[in-house]
């Protein structure tokens, strides 16, 4: 990714799982422009 655009590891919690996911996006537009993937191998929890 274009460093604009850099990934960093986040932990997110939903549906009683904790997942470690990429961020990515545009860290001027959190809210309109960051995309949270996450890797379903990687969660925890029922």
């Amino acid at each position: 990714l274009p460093a604009e655009e850099a990934s960093w590891l986040v932990t997110v919690e939903a549906d009683n799982r904790a997942c470690i996911g990429y961020l990515v996006g545009k860290r001027a537009m959190p809210t309109s422009a960051v995309d949270v993937v996450l890797s379903t191998k990687d969660c925890v929890g029922s």
